[in-house]
């Protein structure tokens, strides 16, 4: 007789090979069923909401910088031009910027001083308004000194605010 034995190729027959058989067919239980789905109930609503808060303010984002750019943008040309003194201080930005209107606002700033108590210094403000998606309306403040004089104007800083809430 040899020392090596030999294995059959028949499956091993009685009650253990027929409980190796069932627990290899079986697949998940109802219990692990129902946990994953408690779990997916409980995580897809938060990932969701969180979402919709990232997209509402990425467009918050991109309106005040765009608002911030156009307050920029109308400072300077009515500095530039000479308008801030004269001119309108409202209007849009035409078909470019179709959502954006913007006004216009100038205050003595330190009256009483100067020679003769005079001052022909003035702030100068520029609001950019816009209207969310939900309907608030937004904006944004861009202001600068301006000084009055009967030839030229000259501004000597600017400072920006964003109004409307978060």
């Amino acid at each position: 007789m040899s020392a090596f034995r030999t294995h059959s190729l028949q499956p091993p027959h009685g009650p253990a090979a027929r409980r190796s058989k069932r627990r290899a067919r079986r697949g998940f239980t109802l219990v692990e069923v129902l946990a994953a789905g408690l779990l997916v109930g409980i995580t897809l609503p938060v990932i969701m909401k969180g979402i919709a808060m990232s997209d509402s303010l990425a467009s918050l984002t991109r309106h005040r910088t765009e608002a911030g750019a156009l307050a920029e943008s109308k400072l300077n040309d009515l500095i530039a031009e000479g308008t801030w003194q004269t001119g309108s201080l409202s209007g849009d930005f035409g078909t470019d910027y179709p959502d954006y209107q913007w006004t216009g606002e100038l205050q003595s700033w330190g009256t009483g001083q100067g020679v003769a108590g005079t001052n022909n210094v003035q702030q100068l403000d520029i609001h950019v308004l816009w209207n969310t998606s939900a309907g608030q309306q937004r904006s944004v403040t861009l202001s600068t000194l301006v000084y009055q004089s009967t030839n030229t104007s000259s501004t000597t800083g600017s400072s920006g605010t964003s109004t409307g809430g978060s």
